[in-house]
Formats: C-alpha cells, structure tokens, sequence
C-alpha cells in the first residue's frame, strides 16, 4: 500500500509513521511503526513475517507498505500516519481490496429423455472472490439460474443450472458456460456437450421399391439413433418366417441379404434395436413385383421436367421481349408529342396604320395596288373577320367598283404564300375611318 508525505519545501520534519487497520467497530489497530530512532515494529500477529515498510531512512518520507502473502482477512481500511514536527500528525486513508482468482469447470449432467424441463449442465466458479458472474450461450430454448455460497473464509463460489426439456434431437448438442471475474481480462468459456439417454429410434434403408421375382442380391439395413448405443438388432416377418433364401449379419445382426427374391418376400419387415434404456422398432412393407420396373419411367421423368423448365424459360424471355418493346414504344410516343404540341413562339404584336383620307390624291401606282391577295383558305375554322358578311363593306366613295381598280392574278410565289401565310402589309385594303386600324388576321 503506497503512502508518501508531500512537502515541496521539504522543512517539515518526520519523527516517525506507521500504518493502521479499522476494524469493524471503528477503532484503529496499530499495524506498522517505523520510528528512526527504534526502527520498525509490526504489533499485529497476524501480520508477523508478512509485512514490511519499503523504505527505512532517517527521516522516512516514503512510508509505503508491503504484504506478502496477501490473504482475505487483510482486506479492509486502512489509515496512514505521519508525525512530523511542528506541524503536528496528518493521515489519509487507504481501502484495500482483496481479489482471488477461482477455479472454474462447467460438466453435463447425463439425463433420460423426457417431457419436462430439467438440469442437463452445471458450471462451477468456486473460490473466488468478489464472486464471478456466469452466463450461458446456447441455441436451445432453456433457461438458467445461479446462486452464491460464501465460505469462512470469506470466499465466494457461484454454481449455475442450465435446465431444457431433454429429447433425442438435444443429445450431442453443444452449449457453453462463460465466467467472468474481475481477476481475469476477459471471459473464460467452457464448451459442454449434452447428454440425452433414449431408447432406439429404427430406420430401414436400402428399399428401392424394385424387388421382382428371382432378382438376386439385394439387403437391408437397419440403423438407429440411441443413447446409449444399441447393443442388438432383432429382423422379422410380420406374419410368416424367413425362407431360405435370407440371412442376417454385421456387427450386431443390423443387415439383412437376400439372395433371390421371391413371392414369400412379400411381406411387411419389422427390425428391432436394443439398448440399456428399451427397445425401438420399425417396419418396412415389401412389394415383390413380377418385372422389374423399366428405366424409361425414370427417362420420361427427366424428358417432362426438361419440357417444364424450357416453357418457364421460354415463357421468361417473351415477358423481357414484351416489356422492352413497350418501352421502346412508349420512348417514340414521347418523341412525337413533341411535334404535334402548338409552336411556342409569339407572333409580333399588329403594328397601328395611319390612314390618309385624302383619297383623291392617291397616284396611278397606289391605285394598282390590290386590295387583297387571293389565298386559299387551308383550315376548315372560317376566321369571322373575313366571312361572307364582310361584303357588307362600302368602298370609298371616290373609288369605282372593280372597273377602276387593277386586279393581278396571283403567282406561283403568291401561291407558296397563301399556303404557309405570313403577315403582308400591303394585302388588306384600307380603311376610312380616322383614327381606327384594324390588325391583319394571323393564320397558323
């Protein structure tokens, strides 16, 4: 236990230190005294030969103390005193804690199969002090519980129950106990295989549902599953005995061999196993056939599943083809739209005539200026600016009809015009009113 006196000056003076224990009703018990005059003293028996101060000098400032062997009972608080002159004693408290490793073992407990939950492990931490934590890792559907024994000396021992319902599929199964303990950096596990014990469970195999008349060399065999082993296998007839032609061997009587097969075969099989727990069997219902069955039932087995799986296969591909044709057309769809939605141009705003009213003083060259460009009205919509009603309309009056004006024919460039119409200033006649103006029709 480490104890020094701090003094940065070092003008204090140390005439002596010693160390003492509280017991359990408060009172100091005088462990160690080191004195420079007298040297050291150690009172307590039961520290005699165990325990020494570190350092021993003159004016110890180091009063650090050492137990070997450390034992549960020197657990406790501890209290560290420097007498120094002149500034009286001063003290300070030490808490040691006692750690002890403990042993560790975990085992399986052999059971019977039953319907119940019971204790198939147990892991042991014993000795060990503070006590050990354990837990389990497991893939069954169990549970367990721990509990705690302190011992006179003040040791712990923790033992923990592993408990399932104990069936022929938990034999062999593996589990694992893991302790932890402050003394150890990380867990210990312990792996434990479990020990079910059940009577025999039978099979038979090597039946292929082929045995005709007089087919030769063909045998049974009789396996099963038992804890512990099975010690004898037992073949019958269920209504008949063996003919002649049957034999039974291996270790312990399991394979039975027929060497020709006939009509007495016919017949339900029965084989017992044996072991220390009881006995299980089983049976076989044996079909003797006059010919053997043809392969080609195995042929046009493998010929139909061929068959099913080149339609799934074929049935997938027109799906894919299907799909990305639809795809491919919807794309083109989408590409067309973009043609067939109105122009997103604007046309120019009309721009506003300014009429002469002077009539009269028009010249030749304006006379012969037509009134209107011939056009020929592609869209089946009449535009109501232009209808029949627009005949309503009164020349001037110092205009002549039709015989004092010059009307052209159209072109064949006046035609391209009125096929593709665009504005033309000097198509529309004008008007007499002063101040009105009249926008030219825009045609798309």
């Amino acid at each position: 236990m480490q104890c020094t006196f701090a003094d940065a000056n070092q003008d204090t003076k140390l005439t002596q230190n010693s160390w003492a224990k509280m017991s359990a009703d408060g009172e100091k018990e005088t462990v160690a005294v080191y004195n420079p005059q007298f040297g050291a003293n150690y009172p307590l028996p039961s520290f005699q030969n165990r325990i020494k101060f570190r350092v021993q000098e003159k004016y110890p400032r180091d009063a650090t103390l050492i137990i070997s062997p450390l034992k549960i009972g020197d657990e406790g608080t501890y209290v560290c005193e420097f007498a120094t002159y002149p500034h009286g004693n001063e003290e300070e408290e030490v808490k040691l804690d006692v750690l002890v490793k403990p042993t560790n073992d975990a085992k399986a407990v052999p059971v019977d199969a039953g319907e119940s939950m019971v204790t198939v492990a147990t892991c042991i931490s014993a000795n060990g002090k503070p006590a050990s934590e354990i837990t389990w890792r497991s893939e069954l559907e169990g549970n367990y519980t721990n509990t705690e024994e302190t011992g006179a000396d003040g040791k712990i021992t923790v033992t923990s129950w592993y408990k399932v319902v104990p069936t022929s599929k938990v034999n062999g199964m593996k589990i694992a106990c893991e302790v932890r303990h402050k003394t150890t950096g990380s867990p210990e596990t312990f792996p434990v295989h479990l020990s079910v014990q059940y009577p025999p469970e039978v099979r038979i195999q090597g039946y292929d549902d082929n045995w005709y008349r007089n087919r030769k060399d063909v045998q049974l065999t009789c396996e099963a599953d038992a804890n512990p082993p099975v010690t004898k296998y037992e073949w019958k007839l269920l209504d008949r005995t063996f003919p002649p032609s049957v034999t039974v061997g291996g270790v312990n009587e399991e394979v039975l061999h027929v060497e020709q097969v006939d009509d007495d075969l016919n017949a339900t099989f029965i084989c017992q196993a044996t072991n220390a727990l009881g006995i299980g069997d089983t049976k076989l219902k044996v079909f003797v056939r006059d010919s053997p069955v043809p392969d080609s039932t195995v042929k046009t087995g493998g010929i139909i599943g061929g068959i099913i799986a080149a339609i799934v296969v074929l049935a997938v591909l027109v799906t894919a083809i299907l799909i990305w044709k639809r795809q491919q057309k919807n794309k083109t769809f989408g590409k067309d739209e973009e043609f067939d939605n109105p122009p997103n141009y604007k046309p120019p705003p009309p721009q506003r005539k300014v009429e002469d009213t002077d009539l009269d003083e028009k010249t030749p060259a304006e006379e012969s200026i037509p009134l209107r460009t011939t056009y020929f009205e592609t869209s089946t919509v009449e535009d109501p600016t232009y209808t029949e009603g627009s005949k309503n309309y009164d020349a001037p009056n110092d205009f002549e009809e039709e015989d004092d004006l010059k009307v052209t024919l159209p072109t064949q460039d006046d035609y391209r015009e009125q096929v593709n119409p665009i504005y033309n200033n000097l198509s529309y006649p004008l008007h007499d009113d002063k101040e009105s103006f009249v926008s030219e029709a825009m045609y798309v």
